[in-house]
């Protein structure tokens, strides 16, 4: 008989803070739409970066009460487990919460720039390599549904000049894990060029292979002798 743990929970908090300007302004506001477009899709989104270690197994990102005033999003994840995991939820919890981290520090790293697959889960940023986890690698290279939408949702936000910057804290202690200021708002808006490094390698090889091939049978039909590969050296 399978036993079922109790439902465990984490918590996240997403701050949209106001331009510094407009802090102590009682009438500072955000623009609705871009709000809610940002609620929709964090839960998805955070969603993805959680892989199942048990059948019935399940992650769900659920939204608290907004307090009266506040531009904080209180979000809940809550994981339903079974007794065949292999990782504590901490050890779960712990896992989607350095995905996040990795995702918008990839996003912050690329500056709006294509970035290279060097190999599996191992990509070429401005020049360094990054091994990244095989969950953030995936989204990154195949960008899905949740990650459209989520950079839908910062591409609403940047048309608010009123706002300043977007936080992500953990816990009740509401610790800062990521920040991403306006400013960068332009590289969260955008999907990452992935360019292949290994695919292009194997196309070059191919491409020079019959482009050699083609000048040799080119020299024998008019008789030439000369070794079509002394043209690559």
């Amino acid at each position: 008989m399978t036993k079922t743990f109790p439902v465990n929970k984490a918590d996240l908090t997403i701050t949209i803070n106001p331009a510094r300007e407009n802090s102590d302004d009682d009438s500072t506001s955000v623009d609705a739409s871009a709000v809610g477009k940002l609620l929709q899709a964090l839960p998805e989104l955070i969603s993805e970066f959680h892989t199942k270690n048990a059948e019935n197994e399940k992650l769900l990102v659920k939204a608290r009460p907004f307090a009266k005033g506040s531009f904080e999003i209180p979000l809940e994840l809550v994981l339903i487990g079974a007794g065949t995991l292999l990782m504590s939820r901490q050890e779960i919890f712990k896992k989607v919460i350095d995905r996040i981290k990795q995702f918008i520090s990839i996003k912050q790293q690329s500056k709006g720039e294509p970035i290279h697959i060097h190999g599996e889960n191992v990509v070429i940023i401005k020049n360094s390599t990054v091994t990244l986890d095989s969950v953030v690698f995936n989204i990154i290279k195949s960008p899905n549904q949740a990650e459209e939408k989520f950079r839908e949702a910062i591409n609403e936000l940047r048309q608010d000049s009123t706002i300043h910057s977007l936080d992500i804290r953990e816990g009740t202690e509401k610790r800062i894990i990521a920040s991403i200021p306006s400013t960068q708002f332009d590289y969260f808006a955008t999907q990452i060029k992935v360019v292949d490094k290994v695919t292009q390698e194997r196309e070059s090889i191919s491409t020079k292979g019959q482009f050699q091939g083609f000048v040799g049978q080119l020299c024998r039909r008019i008789g030439g002798t000369v070794d079509d590969k002394l043209y690559f050296l």
